[in-house]
């Protein structure tokens, strides 16, 4: 009985133990949800590059908005609001990989969607009035905007993102929301 015992406890050492060590860094997903995490990262890293192209053109309370930069920041939350879009489809159930290092997305995205669709609508929600201030080329207006959404951007990271030292640099203002002239921030 005891050897029955112990043969039992060593399968299901090893059907944990062993698949858990394989998935590692990737190993062990389906490619098709790796292609997803991969388009996903993508997009995002599109994202923030597209934000951090309008945060210095936006200036500060200081400072006036360069007449020739009304254009650049529009084309760039123009893309920021159609990857915003498209981003909301990139988090099938499937796709939660959160014990695999494939991923920085923790597995709290998939099991309270409520929360997570809260921090989507909040940052979509910064549109509309962003896009009346930049038609009317008001930059108080324009920075207020703006901050409300990497604001928004940035509680949602900080709710369901790992932390990656290694890009913290990079991304620390976007996930606290500070630019300048936001005053934004967790």
């Amino acid at each position: 009985m005891a050897a029955i015992r112990f043969r039992i406890l060593l399968l299901i050492a090893c059907g944990i133990v062993w698949p858990a060590a394989s998935m590692a860094e990737g190993r062990g997903a389906p490619p098709d949800v790796l292609d997803i995490v991969e388009e996903r990262r993508d997009l995002m890293s599109r994202m923030l590059d597209a934000v951090n192209r309008v945060a210095p053109r936006l200036g500060t309370a200081e400072t006036a908005v360069n007449p020739s930069h009304w254009r650049p920041i529009r084309e760039n939350l123009d893309s920021v609001e159609t990857l915003l879009r498209e981003s909301r489809s990139m988090w099938p159930a499937r796709s939660n990989l959160g014990w695999n290092a494939a991923t920085r997305a923790m597995p709290g995205l998939w099991a309270l969607p409520d929360a997570f669709g809260r921090h989507y609508d909040a940052a979509n929600e910064a549109f509309p009035a962003l896009r009346e201030a930049l038609s009317r080329e008001d930059a108080a207006a324009a920075r207020d905007g703006f901050c409300r959404l990497v604001a928004a951007c940035g509680q949602c990271h900080a709710a369901f993102r790992k932390i990656d030292t290694a890009s913290l640099y990079r991304e620390g203002p976007h996930w606290l929301g500070r630019y300048p002239g936001c005053a934004y921030g967790p």
